[in-house]
Protein backbone atom coordinates (compact mmCIF):
# COMPACT_ATOMS: atom_id res chain seq x y z
CA UNK A 1 0.00 0.00 0.00
CA UNK A 2 1.40 3.36 -1.02
CA UNK A 3 -0.01 5.02 2.10
CA UNK A 4 2.28 3.07 4.44
CA UNK A 5 5.28 1.89 2.42
CA UNK A 6 7.22 5.11 3.07
CA UNK A 7 6.74 5.00 6.86
CA UNK A 8 9.84 3.79 8.65
CA UNK A 9 7.79 1.70 11.07
CA UNK A 10 6.88 -0.54 8.13
CA UNK A 11 10.37 -0.78 6.62
CA UNK A 12 12.43 -3.76 7.73
CA UNK A 13 15.73 -2.16 6.77
CA UNK A 14 15.03 0.89 8.95
CA UNK A 15 13.62 -0.86 12.03
CA UNK A 16 16.77 -0.94 14.18
CA UNK A 17 17.55 2.71 13.48
CA UNK A 18 13.95 3.59 14.27
CA UNK A 19 14.19 1.75 17.58
CA UNK A 20 17.41 3.63 18.37
CA UNK A 21 15.69 6.98 17.85
CA UNK A 22 12.68 5.95 19.93
CA UNK A 23 14.97 4.68 22.69
CA UNK A 24 16.96 7.93 22.61
CA UNK A 25 13.80 10.03 22.87
CA UNK A 26 12.30 8.04 25.74
CA UNK A 27 15.57 8.01 27.69
CA UNK A 28 15.65 11.81 27.38
CA UNK A 29 12.29 12.15 29.16
CA UNK A 30 13.04 9.64 31.92
CA UNK A 31 13.10 10.66 35.58
CA UNK A 32 11.36 13.98 35.08
CA UNK A 33 13.09 14.87 31.83
CA UNK A 34 9.62 15.28 30.31
CA UNK A 35 9.19 18.43 32.40
CA UNK A 36 11.65 20.24 30.14
CA UNK A 37 10.08 18.88 26.94
CA UNK A 38 7.88 21.38 25.12
CA UNK A 39 5.52 18.62 23.99
CA UNK A 40 4.49 18.06 27.61
CA UNK A 41 3.82 21.74 28.33
CA UNK A 42 0.03 21.31 28.62
CA UNK A 43 0.48 18.41 31.03
CA UNK A 44 2.98 20.37 33.11
CA UNK A 45 0.66 23.36 33.23
CA UNK A 46 -2.20 21.18 34.45
CA UNK A 47 -0.05 19.84 37.29
CA UNK A 48 0.55 23.34 38.63
CA UNK A 49 -3.11 23.74 39.49
CA UNK A 50 -3.20 20.57 41.61
CA UNK A 51 -2.65 20.32 45.37
CA UNK A 52 0.90 19.26 46.23
CA UNK A 53 0.04 15.68 47.19
CA UNK A 54 -1.85 15.11 43.94
CA UNK A 55 0.90 16.79 41.92
CA UNK A 56 3.54 14.49 43.43
CA UNK A 57 1.37 11.47 42.81
CA UNK A 58 0.77 12.41 39.16
CA UNK A 59 4.47 13.10 38.67
CA UNK A 60 5.35 9.68 40.08
CA UNK A 61 2.80 8.04 37.77
CA UNK A 62 4.25 9.84 34.76
CA UNK A 63 7.79 8.71 35.65
CA UNK A 64 6.58 5.14 36.11
CA UNK A 65 4.72 5.31 32.78
CA UNK A 66 7.85 6.25 30.84
CA UNK A 67 9.89 3.67 32.72
CA UNK A 68 7.49 0.92 31.68
CA UNK A 69 7.46 2.17 28.09
CA UNK A 70 11.25 2.01 27.94
CA UNK A 71 11.29 -1.50 29.38
CA UNK A 72 8.75 -2.72 26.82
CA UNK A 73 10.62 -1.00 23.98
CA UNK A 74 13.87 -2.71 24.98
CA UNK A 75 12.05 -6.04 24.90
CA UNK A 76 11.10 -5.54 21.25
CA UNK A 77 14.54 -4.20 20.33
CA UNK A 78 16.14 -7.57 21.12
CA UNK A 79 14.85 -9.32 18.00
CA UNK A 80 15.99 -6.61 15.59
CA UNK A 81 19.34 -6.17 17.37
CA UNK A 82 20.19 -9.87 17.32
CA UNK A 83 18.25 -12.35 15.19
CA UNK A 84 17.55 -9.73 12.50
CA UNK A 85 20.63 -7.56 13.06
CA UNK A 86 21.79 -7.93 9.46
CA UNK A 87 18.60 -6.21 8.30
CA UNK A 88 20.21 -2.96 9.48
CA UNK A 89 22.87 -3.37 6.77
CA UNK A 90 20.20 -2.30 4.28
CA UNK A 91 19.52 1.02 5.99
CA UNK A 92 21.03 4.29 4.74
CA UNK A 93 24.78 4.24 4.16
CA UNK A 94 25.80 6.00 7.38
CA UNK A 95 23.91 3.73 9.80
CA UNK A 96 24.62 0.63 7.71
CA UNK A 97 28.33 1.41 7.94
CA UNK A 98 28.19 1.52 11.74
CA UNK A 99 26.30 -1.80 11.84
CA UNK A 100 28.83 -3.40 9.48
CA UNK A 101 31.75 -2.00 11.47
CA UNK A 102 30.36 -3.65 14.59
CA UNK A 103 30.35 -7.02 12.83
CA UNK A 104 33.80 -6.83 11.23
CA UNK A 105 35.60 -4.40 13.56
CA UNK A 106 37.84 -6.99 15.17
CA UNK A 107 38.79 -8.41 11.75
CA UNK A 108 39.26 -5.11 9.93
CA UNK A 109 40.61 -2.68 12.51
CA UNK A 110 43.72 -1.99 10.47
CA UNK A 111 41.78 -1.16 7.30
CA UNK A 112 39.30 1.11 9.08
CA UNK A 113 41.96 3.44 10.47
CA UNK A 114 42.07 5.33 7.17
CA UNK A 115 38.30 5.28 6.55
CA UNK A 116 36.32 8.51 6.85
CA UNK A 117 33.63 7.93 9.47
CA UNK A 118 30.84 10.47 9.89
CA UNK A 119 29.81 11.45 13.40
CA UNK A 120 26.33 12.69 12.56
CA UNK A 121 24.09 13.33 9.57
CA UNK A 122 20.57 14.46 8.74
CA UNK A 123 18.41 11.51 7.77
CA UNK A 124 15.80 12.29 5.15
CA UNK A 125 14.20 8.90 5.88
CA UNK A 126 13.66 9.67 9.58
CA UNK A 127 13.51 13.45 9.10
CA UNK A 128 15.93 14.24 11.90
CA UNK A 129 19.59 14.49 12.85
CA UNK A 130 21.16 11.17 13.84
CA UNK A 131 24.23 11.04 16.07
CA UNK A 132 26.24 8.01 14.98
CA UNK A 133 28.51 7.47 18.00
CA UNK A 134 25.47 6.97 20.28
CA UNK A 135 24.05 4.67 17.60
CA UNK A 136 27.21 2.55 17.74
CA UNK A 137 26.93 2.36 21.52
CA UNK A 138 23.27 1.37 21.15
CA UNK A 139 24.28 -1.49 18.84
CA UNK A 140 27.02 -2.67 21.19
CA UNK A 141 24.59 -2.64 24.11
CA UNK A 142 21.70 -4.52 22.52
CA UNK A 143 23.43 -6.81 20.02
CA UNK A 144 24.58 -9.42 22.50
CA UNK A 145 24.97 -12.21 19.94
CA UNK A 146 27.57 -10.81 17.55
CA UNK A 147 29.49 -14.09 17.38
CA UNK A 148 26.28 -15.97 16.60
CA UNK A 149 25.38 -13.47 13.86
CA UNK A 150 28.82 -13.97 12.32
CA UNK A 151 28.23 -17.73 12.27
CA UNK A 152 25.05 -17.35 10.24
CA UNK A 153 25.21 -18.51 6.65
CA UNK A 154 24.17 -15.04 5.47
CA UNK A 155 27.28 -13.49 7.03
CA UNK A 156 29.64 -16.23 5.89
CA UNK A 157 28.44 -16.01 2.27
CA UNK A 158 28.49 -12.21 2.11
CA UNK A 159 31.27 -11.25 4.52
CA UNK A 160 33.22 -9.47 1.77
CA UNK A 161 30.21 -7.31 0.90
CA UNK A 162 29.73 -6.47 4.58
CA UNK A 163 33.38 -5.40 4.78
CA UNK A 164 32.80 -3.08 1.82
CA UNK A 165 29.82 -1.54 3.66
CA UNK A 166 32.02 -1.13 6.76
CA UNK A 167 34.47 1.05 4.82
CA UNK A 168 31.68 3.27 3.46
CA UNK A 169 30.24 1.58 0.37
CA UNK A 170 26.52 2.04 -0.22
CA UNK A 171 24.60 -1.21 -0.71
CA UNK A 172 21.95 0.50 -2.85
CA UNK A 173 24.23 2.65 -5.01
CA UNK A 174 24.76 1.74 -8.64
CA UNK A 175 27.09 0.62 -10.09
CA UNK A 176 28.27 -1.86 -7.45
CA UNK A 177 30.92 -4.55 -7.41
CA UNK A 178 30.07 -8.24 -7.68
CA UNK A 179 30.02 -8.87 -3.91
CA UNK A 180 27.67 -5.96 -3.15
CA UNK A 181 25.38 -6.88 -6.04
CA UNK A 182 25.10 -10.46 -4.78
CA UNK A 183 24.40 -9.30 -1.22
CA UNK A 184 21.83 -6.79 -2.46
CA UNK A 185 19.94 -9.56 -4.25
CA UNK A 186 20.14 -11.78 -1.16
CA UNK A 187 18.95 -8.91 1.03
CA UNK A 188 15.96 -8.18 -1.18
CA UNK A 189 14.92 -11.83 -1.16
CA UNK A 190 15.60 -12.54 2.52
CA UNK A 191 15.16 -9.42 4.64
CA UNK A 192 12.97 -6.90 2.82
CA UNK A 193 9.94 -9.28 2.67
CA UNK A 194 9.97 -9.77 6.45
CA UNK A 195 7.05 -8.21 8.29
CA UNK A 196 7.89 -5.45 10.73
CA UNK A 197 6.34 -5.32 14.20
CA UNK A 198 3.92 -2.65 12.97
CA UNK A 199 2.71 -4.86 10.13
CA UNK A 200 2.21 -7.79 12.50
CA UNK A 201 0.09 -5.62 14.80
CA UNK A 202 -1.95 -4.44 11.84
CA UNK A 203 -2.42 -8.06 10.76
CA UNK A 204 -3.78 -9.06 14.18
CA UNK A 205 -6.17 -6.08 14.17
CA UNK A 206 -7.48 -7.08 10.75
CA UNK A 207 -7.76 -10.67 11.94
CA UNK A 208 -9.92 -9.61 14.87
CA UNK A 209 -12.06 -7.44 12.58
CA UNK A 210 -12.58 -10.31 10.16
CA UNK A 211 -13.66 -12.73 12.85
CA UNK A 212 -16.07 -10.21 14.41
CA UNK A 213 -17.48 -8.88 11.11
CA UNK A 214 -21.15 -7.92 11.30
CA UNK A 215 -23.57 -10.39 9.75
CA UNK A 216 -21.55 -13.54 10.37
CA UNK A 217 -23.17 -16.39 12.21
CA UNK A 218 -21.56 -17.56 15.44
CA UNK A 219 -20.54 -20.79 13.71
CA UNK A 220 -18.84 -18.95 10.84
CA UNK A 221 -16.97 -16.70 13.26
CA UNK A 222 -15.64 -19.77 15.05
CA UNK A 223 -14.59 -21.34 11.76
CA UNK A 224 -12.73 -18.19 10.68
CA UNK A 225 -11.06 -17.88 14.08
CA UNK A 226 -9.87 -21.49 13.98
CA UNK A 227 -8.59 -21.18 10.40
CA UNK A 228 -6.71 -17.96 11.08
CA UNK A 229 -5.06 -19.28 14.21
CA UNK A 230 -4.11 -22.53 12.48
CA UNK A 231 -2.62 -20.94 9.36
CA UNK A 232 -1.48 -17.34 9.92
CA UNK A 233 0.40 -17.60 13.19
CA UNK A 234 2.33 -20.85 12.51
CA UNK A 235 3.26 -19.39 9.12
CA UNK A 236 4.51 -16.23 10.82
CA UNK A 237 6.67 -18.31 13.16
CA UNK A 238 8.19 -20.13 10.20
CA UNK A 239 8.96 -16.86 8.41
CA UNK A 240 12.25 -16.27 10.16
CA UNK A 241 15.87 -15.77 9.27
CA UNK A 242 17.37 -17.37 12.36
CA UNK A 243 19.24 -20.64 12.07
CA UNK A 244 19.04 -23.39 14.65
CA UNK A 245 21.86 -25.97 14.92
CA UNK A 246 19.72 -28.53 13.07
CA UNK A 247 18.91 -26.20 10.16
CA UNK A 248 22.10 -24.14 10.00
CA UNK A 249 23.32 -23.81 6.44
CA UNK A 250 19.87 -24.42 4.95
CA UNK A 251 17.92 -21.68 3.26
CA UNK A 252 14.48 -20.61 4.49
CA UNK A 253 12.88 -22.19 1.44
CA UNK A 254 14.72 -25.48 2.02
CA UNK A 255 13.53 -25.59 5.64
CA UNK A 256 9.90 -25.01 4.62
CA UNK A 257 10.11 -27.57 1.81
CA UNK A 258 11.57 -30.19 4.14
CA UNK A 259 8.78 -29.58 6.67
CA UNK A 260 6.09 -29.92 3.98
CA UNK A 261 7.56 -33.24 2.84
CA UNK A 262 7.59 -34.43 6.46
CA UNK A 263 11.38 -35.04 6.54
Amino acid sequence: RRSIKKKTGYQTNNMLVRYFLMHEDIEAIQDGGWKQNEKFKDFNDSLITLPEDQRLRCTAKANMFFKKILKKLEYYIQRWANELFMACLGSVKETAQRAAMYLVDEDQEQEQTNVHIMRSFHSAVHDRQIELDPFSRFIARFCTTRDAVKQMQAFRLHSNAIRFIAIGCDLWLEPANQELTAFRTFYRETYLPLASNTQLVENFVKEASLVSETGLSEKMRSVLGILRSAIARPAAREYRVSESPRTQGKSTCEKKERKVRGN
